[in-house]
């Protein structure tokens, strides 16, 4: 079982409602999901190499300004603790794998494995609750009756994949995740190979101890206690991404995969350049998590004699705000790999 840093409990669950099933094993409706990111499911184990590696066979990180391999960093405090910062697909393609050998050499050196979340988490029931009680309209509302006419035509060619369809009941949140989720799987991008997953498979094969910063009713609360008015951008930021989802991905995983940070956070953060009125999401989906980490990480590292891996969205690593700069902030060495 994972230690829970963020000190909040998340009530046992039993079967899920036929309604619910895609919701099945994705306790942890990431915020990083609106940005093409995903929910998680429970672990299974995945194919990667042999690990083993001995600690010094380790590269070393490439010099600032020079080109990278991974969108990992390793941040080294005064005092030489170690943590390694690995950005993480919640969904990737089969073909995704396996990664580059710097990233298995890295997490061999580790001691424990950091997660957002445990994304085996069965623990649904306040999930479920949380669902049922904020996700839906009551009394024969539909999602229809809530949009405006430029953001009704936008959903035109997505209702297919909402259940329910026009006549869909869903608050727009609600809608936008399980529409992200669904054209994701369409492009082939599954859960079962997030880089979260796989790391996690290691971990478990291994024995090795995991910690998850945050709970499944901690990220669905942000969505959950939006504003109506935030609700509905939320849906048009998805909306907008989905039109394009797979040069929006292709250009996601080429910069993922060959470490260009740079790349990867205008791609990411690239809707929100564009329209500027979505701008206030940014902090209650990515900044204000990425200090909330930050800080949860802080007595792990005090207490661990080897070094941490942490895999974590990587939208929640690029950028002047990203955690990595929280760390120099802080004074600790950061290297990019």
């Amino acid at each position: 079982m994972p230690v829970n840093c963020g000190g909040l409990n998340t009530a046992k669950a039993g079967t899920v409602p036929a309604s619910f099933a895609w919701l099945r094993g994705r306790a942890a409706l990431a915020a990083a999901l609106a940005l093409m990111a995903a929910a998680l499911l429970s672990a299974a184990a995945s194919p990667f190499p042999a690990f083993g590696q001995p600690a010094e066979a380790m590269p070393e990180p490439a010099l600032e300004g020079g080109r990278h391999e991974a969108l990992m960093w390793r941040a080294t405090s005064p005092e030489g603790r170690e943590l390694y910062l690995l950005g993480s697909l919640h969904m990737a393609r089969t073909s995704f794998y396996p990664l580059k050998d710097v990233l298995y050499k890295a997490f061999d050196r580790a001691g424990t494995l950091v997660l957002e979340l445990d994304p085996g988490s069965e623990d649904l029931g306040e999930t479920l609750n949380i669902l049922t009680s904020k996700g839906f309209y009551q009394d024969g509302e539909t999602l229809a009756e809530h949009l405006d006419p430029e953001v009704s035509a936008m959903m035109g060619p997505f209702l297919e994949f909402l259940p329910g369809g026009a006549d869909a009941t869903m608050k727009p949140w609600l809608a936008a995740v399980t529409l992200s989720v669904a054209l994701l799987e369409k492009n082939g991008y599954l859960i079962k190979e997030g880089v979260d997953r796989h790391f996690l498979a290691m971990a478990r094969e291994r024995g090795m101890e995991f910690v998850e910063l945050e709970s499944p009713s901690e990220q669905l609360g942000i969505f959950a206690d939006m504003p109506e008015s935030e609700s509905l951008l939320f849906l048009k930021a998805s909306l907008l991404e989905l039109k394009d989802l797979e040069r929006f991905m292709d250009e996601m995983v080429d910069s993922w995969k060959n470490g260009d940070a740079g790349r990867f956070e205008e791609a990411f953060f690239a809707t929100y350049r564009q329209w500027p009125e979505l701008a206030p999401l940014l902090d209650k989906v990515i900044f204000n998590r990425n200090r909330t980490m930050f800080e949860r990480l802080q007595p792990l590292l005090e207490s661990s004699s080897k070094p941490v891996f942490a895999v974590i969205g990587s939208g929640h690593l690029v950028g002047p705000r990203g955690i990595p700069s929280l760390f120099a902030a802080a004074g600790w060495k950061l290297e990019q790999f």
